[in-house]
């Protein structure tokens, strides 16, 4: 892997979302990155859309979270070396997982839709995540939906939080009485990465610079990706977090 040889020479690195395809090569990387104390952003998208960055400071005033909702489907990319669960499910794992702050104790595989597109094979797969806190989240994700759909919704007692990227309005709050429409900054993702990546550089770094997410994001990809293959779930000891 070209990334596992420029961070044993101690070169800084974005990486792209799925670090890798598979569970092994991930704690590779961990490994390497650890031995070497290399210096590693992971670009989930999303963590910089400032509509989520927004949300996420709103939700974290909340005393609960009971639920959260993510949709991400659209048509295509068809890609023949990447699965579409490893394509479009590490955005709303890693939404996930920033927001709760703690990893999943359950996965379920609740539905999969399948075909054959162009000698590949496109997926539209929901799934439920189980948290310690009780909260349950459901996603569906996948690139066989001609409606475009990218949704992060987050269930407080009393209020939805709305992170609507396909809107021109990214992010609402609503009430069973209201609905208001929140202000947020015109700044693409990717910019927000390369600062983000500056300024970890520089030593001040925010809690997506480092590895730990994508490992996790991994982990719970690695554990969908073994219930649908009918392996059922993977042992709780490959799943630790150690």
């Amino acid at each position: 892997m070209i990334a596992c040889e420029l961070l044993k020479r101690n070169f800084p690195l974005i990486l792209q979302k799925p670090v890798a395809l598979n569970l092994n090569n991930t704690l590779l990387l961990k490994d390497i990155i650890e031995n070497h104390n290399a210096l590693v952003l992971v670009d989930h998208t999303y963590l910089f859309h400032p509509a989520f960055e927004k949300l996420k400071e709103l939700v974290s005033r909340e005393p609960e979270i009971t639920g959260i909702q993510s949709r991400g489907t659209g048509w295509g990319p068809f890609r023949r070396n990447c699965d579409p669960l490893w394509d479009w499910g590490p955005h709303d794992i890693s939404m996930c997982l920033a927001i709760l702050q703690e990893f999943p104790e359950s996965v379920e595989v609740e539905d999969i839709k399948s075909m054959e597109m162009n000698g590949t094979v496109g997926k539209i797969i929901t799934v439920r995540l189980d948290f310690p806190s009780g909260v349950i989240a459901n996603l569906k994700l996948g690139n066989i939906s001609k409606k475009r759909e990218r949704t992060f919704v987050v269930q407080s007692n009393d209020k939805r939080f709305i992170f609507d990227d396909c809107s021109d309005n990214k992010l609402r709050i609503t009430t069973s009485m209201s609905e208001e429409i929140v202000s947020v900054k015109d700044e693409l993702p990717l910019d927000q990465v390369i600062k983000s990546f500056v300024s970890g550089l520089n030593g001040q770094i925010d809690e997506r610079f480092g590895f730990s997410l994508a490992i996790k994001v991994i982990k719970v990809l690695s554990e969908i990706d073994h219930i649908i293959c009918g392996h059922g779930k993977l042992d709780n000891q490959n799943l630790s977090l150690d």
